[in-house]
């Protein structure tokens, strides 16, 4: 056995063991350095309230991305809040004195939702960090979001307004109604003057905003509107609601120059003042009435500019107002412009500028040429036109201008044709040089035969056989004007500007275009522009002049007549004077009694003319070859026919009573009369005469007549002669003996006598008339009541001429006028009284009626197609309404009539003839009475009627589909009325031709 050796080695003194404690050392220390190195900043947010505020849960947030977490709540005092944030160190460079937080919260107003993220996720603080100077660790908190940068993608404006209004932060901006951007910001201007409002426009939508863009405030519903009309206009109904900005480009003004961030604009109150854009000075008179804001420059009823303010000017002693113009009107901008303002009034005349009434004073102007301008003079009226003006300027030489003031109209058959501009006296002092202008689409009506007269006022004329009360048209008889007559347009020759032409009293005195001169005794109470001239019972001319001869012993009379009456001064004529006399027999004398002396005139036979006369003292014996048609009445009494009393046909006295005795038998008066020769062919054997006492009145809103056959007659009676319904082809011979009816009225209303019972009491008047469609066919002869005093039984009188009135068949009811909000039906009634309506029958003939309270339904039309509808209400249907097709009217209600079994109604309608095509048996009709409406929240407010008239009255339409099956329709048709259209039917567009 061996011995074995020992082995040294040297051993570490440190245990390999130990290197764990000193790797578990280093990673203390790098996680003690990692944790102080990761490790959060502590902040803290002071806010108003803690609502909503959650420790452990509600995050600070930088673009939706957590980079905070609330640590702890405690309160500062009772207004303050303190909310501790564990801030995350890579932020940390930006919490600086620059960095802004506010609390995010969700919110729903009108005008829209935010915040709807914390919803789910709850309230948290957003920052908008920015880097600073300092590190801070103490925030307030906003109340709202900041405003957005300067560098924010997009077009930044900015807004001048006098006031806020319902614009709010988040509002949105509209252009077209589509939104294109919103409000970021506003505050108060520096000067405390306006409202700033910052505005940031979509990046792809900047390139709208031009130089010239103009905005105004589309918050709410703009209505305007006045007496003529009113307008309405909203942008979508989030902007009606919640508030909101609009714009548009005008077409004119700097639209290619690109515009820089910040631009500043005026904010308008609304589209119509945004319109207006050129400023132009104007200097107004005193009391000029003009209001900033409300008066307005309008030009041929459209409105051009608006006042926006005006100051007192010192030098001119009135004010000078600053006007925004419509751009549009820039090029006519010029210094011959005139202005003048437009007041509305209240008189006698009537109301002018109605439309102005609750808007007030306006401003209308002339366009002129000259060099461009932005400064104006406004006239206190509207200035005389000057000669160059289109049209034709006319002098009129007048005796005075009592009636012709400035603006005063010119009247051609009463319809207005031109004005007075302008008045002065002559050189010579004796009369005015009235200045006209006659509008140049009515030159052609004047010509070197025209004539001039005063219009307005009162005309009577009259005597004892005759007397008529005359008024011009109210416009004219209040505020007064000049009319003219063109007498030849066939052979006459035209006129230029200045031509003068003489102004005549009346228009009586200017169709006396033809003159005689009768020398007259000294000793005649003769009068210029009153005496007239007479023939027959006809006023033909009137003294125009009186001038002493030259041995002042007569007098040499001037009378201008009208030229129709030329064949009456003939060398073997007679005139003589008329003065008032009151004689049995002397029915001249008479006459005079009411108008005054006047100058009588009886042809001659002669074949020369002659044109100068002397004045006889009283009428010519008649020859003893004098000859007419000897005619016969028979009467019950004389009652106020004498010898001398006239016979009249149309006003004209065509013959004379002889004498008047009694009859053979002494049972009646007889009447022998003469009728002259030249009118016997106006005397047939069928001829009516009536004595014709008593007074005619008619009147209209153009004016009013009271007239009667003779004036004289009134007092002394008088006899008229009717071929209404005379065969003139049937002459009466020598001593015909006819009728004399005792008034007009009883000779008209001979004919058929039918009795009409009413099943009550009605409210109607005897002598109310019977009236077929407007026509007068009958009259009511009594009214009584039986004894119960339950119903009420008319006696009437119809006209021969119409038998089928009084036929089976036949239908009688009380017409009264209606009024409601839907119609006014029969207004004629309230200027006649209740009368009594009457539809003809054709069976036999009957004299015994029942009235009926309504009008009875009319079923068919002879022309048109006529159709039935049925429906299970009448609802807003009504007699008259219109029937619509694509809101043409082609057609009528006829009538409303409950259907056989009650459970339902009938409506007759009539299409006219040139629409019959539109409808065949696949057309549907509905009721389009009333007015739809659809609203959405962004789209706005749309407004669906066929017409102004249907929302009132009621009215049917009816659509026809475009199909190869559809046939045509033949009348009485029945078709089923819906109570509204589908909306396909709307689009229905066949081509539906005869």
């Amino acid at each position: 056995m061996s011995e074995e050796q020992a082995v040294i080695s040297n051993k570490s003194p440190i245990s390999s063991i130990w290197l764990l404690p000193v790797l578990a050392a280093l990673i203390g220390l790098w996680l003690l350095f990692k944790s102080f190195s990761d490790a959060g900043i502590d902040i803290v947010i002071k806010t108003d309230s803690a609502e909503g505020i959650v420790i452990g849960k509600t995050e600070l947030r930088y673009k939706g991305f957590p980079v905070g977490l609330v640590t702890d709540l405690d309160l500062e005092n009772l207004n303050t809040v303190l909310v501790s944030v564990e801030v995350n160190n890579s932020v940390k460079q930006y919490l600086s004195e620059n960095s802004l937080f506010w609390l995010v919260k969700p919110e729903i107003s009108l005008s829209g939702v935010s915040g709807l993220d914390t919803v789910i996720t709850g309230n948290y603080f957003e920052i908008l960090p920015e880097e600073g100077t300092k590190l801070v660790k103490e925030f307030v908190a906003l109340k709202q979001p900041p405003p957005k940068s300067e560098d924010s993608p997009g077009l930044h404006v900015t807004l001048h307004s006098k006031e806020l209004g319902s614009i709010a932060h988040g509002s949105s901006i509209y252009y077209k109604q589509i939104k294109v951007g919103e409000v970021y910001g506003y505050d108060i201007s520096e000067d405390k003057s306006h409202i700033k409002i910052n505005l940031l426009i979509d990046e792809e939508h900047k390139d709208l905003i031009k130089l010239n863009t103009r905005f105004w405030n589309a918050s709410g519903i703009e209505m305007k509107g006045d007496l003529s009309g009113f307008k309405l206009r909203t942008q979508s109904l989030a902007s009606v609601i919640g508030g909101g900005i609009a714009f548009y480009t005008p077409e004119i003004g700097d639209i290619k120059t690109k515009v820089e961030n910040f631009t500043e604009y005026p904010l308008y109150e609304g589209f119509d003042e945004a319109k207006a854009g050129i400023v132009v000075k104007m200097n107004f008179p005193r009391n000029s009435g003009i209001k900033a804001g409300i008066t307005k420059v309008i030009f041929e009823g459209v409105e051009v500019a608006t006042i926006e303010d005006f100051v007192y000017n010192q030098a001119k002693g009135g004010v000078t107002a600053s006007v925004l113009f419509d751009p549009r009107l820039e090029p006519y901008l010029l210094s011959e412009m005139e202005f003048w303002l437009v007041k509305p009034s209240i008189s006698l005349a009537g109301i002018s500028n109605v439309d102005r009434l609750l808007s007030g004073t306006y401003v209308s102007f002339r366009i002129g040429g000259g060099e461009p301008t932005r400064e104006f003079d406004v006239l206190p009226s509207v200035p005389a036109l000057k000669y160059s003006e289109e049209g034709l300027h006319l002098n009129i030489e007048a005796n005075s201008v009592d009636s012709l003031a400035f603006g005063s109209p010119v009247f051609y058959k009463n319809l207005k044709v031109g004005s007075v501009q302008n008045h002065k006296l002559s050189e010579d002092q004796r009369f005015f040089n009235v200045h006209i202008h006659i509008e140049k689409e009515y030159v052609h009506l004047i010509n070197s035969t025209s004539v001039f007269y005063e219009q307005g006022g009162l005309e009577v004329s009259g005597s004892l056989k005759g007397f008529t009360v005359k008024t011009s048209p109210l416009q004219s008889m209040l505020v007064g004007g000049v009319s003219f007559h063109t007498i030849d347009f066939d052979d006459a020759q035209t006129v230029t500007n200045g031509t003068t032409f003489e102004l005549n009293r009346n228009f009586e005195d200017a169709l006396n275009t033809e003159q005689v001169t009768i020398t007259a005794a000294i000793k005649y109470e003769l009068t210029a522009g009153i005496t007239k001239l007479m023939f027959a019972d006809k006023h033909i001319g009137t003294i125009k002049d009186i001038t002493p001869s030259s041995d002042l012993k007569s007098s040499i009379i001037s009378i201008g007549y009208h030229r129709d009456y030329k064949n009456l001064f003939k060398e073997d004529s007679k005139v003589w004077i008329v003065e008032p006399k009151l004689s049995t027999g002397n029915l001249a004398g008479f006459n005079a009694l009411l108008t005054g002396t006047f100058i009588q005139v009886k042809p001659g036979f002669s074949t020369k003319y002659k044109n100068h006369f002397k004045l006889l003292a009283k009428a010519p014996p008649s020859s003893a070859d004098d000859s007419g048609l000897q005619v016969r009445f028979k009467l019950k009494d004389a009652d106020s026919i004498e010898k001398g009393t006239p016979i009249s046909y149309m006003k004209m006295v065509i013959g004379i009573v002889d004498t008047v005795y009694f009859s053979d038998d002494g049972m009646h008066v007889e009447v022998a009369a003469t009728i002259e020769d030249n009118f016997r062919h106006l005397v047939s054997n069928t001829s009516q005469f009536y004595q014709s006492s008593g007074i005619r009145a008619h009147a209209d809103m153009t004016g009013m007549t009271i007239q009667t056959e003779s004036l004289q007659s009134i007092i002394r009676g008088g006899i008229a002669l009717d071929n209404e319904r005379a065969n003139l082809d049937d002459l009466a011979e020598e001593m015909t003996e006819f009728v004399l009816h005792p008034n007009f009225d009883t000779m008209n209303q001979s004919g058929t006598e039918v009795t009409l019972t009413f099943n009550e009491v009605v409210d109607i008047k005897v002598n109310a008339t019977v009236q077929y469609a407007g026509h007068i066919v009958g009259h009511v002869m009594s009214v009584k009541l039986n004894e119960a005093l339950t119903k009420t039984k008319l006696l009437l009188t119809l006209s021969k001429d119409h038998s089928k009135l009084s036929s089976t068949g036949s239908k009688f009811w009380l017409v009264k006028p209606e009024v409601s909000m839907a119609r006014v039906a029969n207004a004629k009634a309230y200027f006649t009284g209740n009368y009594i309506g009457v539809l003809a029958g054709n069976g036999e003939q009957i004299t015994e009626f029942t009235g009926l309270l309504n009008e009875p339904a009319t079923t068919a039309k002879p022309n048109g197609i006529n159709i039935v509808l049925t429906s299970n209400v009448k609802g807003s249907i009504n007699i008259d309404n219109p029937v619509y097709y694509r809101q043409v009217k082609v057609g009528r209600v006829l009538g409303v009539n409950l259907n056989e079994n009650s459970d339902g109604v009938y409506i007759y309608i009539n299409i006219d003839d040139q629409y019959t095509q539109l409808v065949n048996n696949k057309t549907e009709f509905y009721n389009a009475s009333g007015i739809k409406i659809d609203a959405g929240l962004f789209s706005g407010v749309k407004v669906d009627t066929t017409s102004i008239e249907a929302i009132l009255a009621g009215g049917i339409a009816f659509a026809t589909p475009e199909d190869p099956e559809a046939t045509a329709i033949e009348n009485g048709h029945t078709f089923n009325l819906n109570s509204e259209a589908e909306e396909s039917w709307h689009d229905w567009k066949p081509v539906l031709t005869k």
